[in-house]
Parts: structure tokens; C-alpha cells; sequence
């Protein structure tokens, strides 16, 4: 649970909010400051951000949860919304809206029981002897 919300649950049984305050480890002024932030009604840019979200979603969900963040970028300018990249990086980080990343390949260093080893070092050394 916040400290905040801590305090404001003591406040509600009846404890005094500077000592409720003071055994959160949080300071008067501050705790009021986010009860009036909590009261006050959204902001502009919180309000464009819960409908960007809503719009990355549906990108996203209609690329099959592919795309992620340079392609949703993309998609948005296509659709007459020019966005920042980070902002859409850092909402889509905020939100977990993860696009599919491409496999690794691997080598022949990381074979089942290190079997791809002798026959690197086997063609390694054929090399050295000129075949």
C-alpha cells in the first residue's frame, strides 16, 4: 500500500494526520499536495494520453500483437496522428504493450552436447593444413 493512501486510511479512523504523517515517513505538505492532485479532475495531456493508448492498442491488436513501438509510430502517422516515438515508446513501456521480437539465430558454438565444436575445429585445422 503508498504511504499516502496508509495515511489516508489512518486518517480515516480517526488518527491525527500529522502523526499518521510522521509514522509514514512522509511530510504534511506533501501528503496534502496528493490529496489534492487525487480530487482534482484530469489533466489535458492525461486525458490525450488515455486516448493514444486506446489507439496504440487497437494497432497493435490489429497487427496481431506484432508491431511494436516504431511500427505503431508509423501506423499513427499513416493515420493523420503525428506522434513523437517516444512518447509511444514510453506509453507503450508504461502500458506493457509488447510488440514479437525477432528469434536469435544461433550459432554452431551452442549445439546439443557441444556437437557443432569438433567439427569446427576439425575444419579449422583442415584449413591450416591448405585442404
Amino acid at each position: 500500500m503508498p504511504r499516502y493512501r496508509w495515511v489516508t486510511a489512518r486518517e480515516a479512523e480517526g488518527f491525527p494526520t500529522a502523526v499518521a504523517c510522521a509514522v509514514a515517513g512522509v511530510s504534511r505538505q506533501g501528503f496534502y499536495a496528493w490529496q489534492r492532485r487525487c480530487e482534482a479532475p484530469p489533466r489535458a495531456t492525461e486525458l490525450a494520453n488515455a486516448e493514444l493508448v486506446g489507439e496504440i492498442r487497437r494497432i497493435h491488436a490489429d497487427s496481431g500483437g506484432t508491431y511494436g513501438s516504431p511500427r505503431v509510430t508509423a501506423e499513427l502517422a499513416r493515420r493523420g496522428r503525428c506522434v513523437n516515438h517516444k512518447r509511444v515508446e514510453r506509453l507503450m513501456r508504461l502500458w506493457g504493450i509488447v510488440g514479437v521480437h525477432k528469434r536469435c539465430r544461433r550459432g554452431a558454438w551452442r549445439g546439443a552436447g557441444g556437437s557443432g565444436v569438433p567439427r569446427l575445429r576439425a575444419r579449422r585445422a583442415g584449413h591450416r593444413l591448405g585442404w
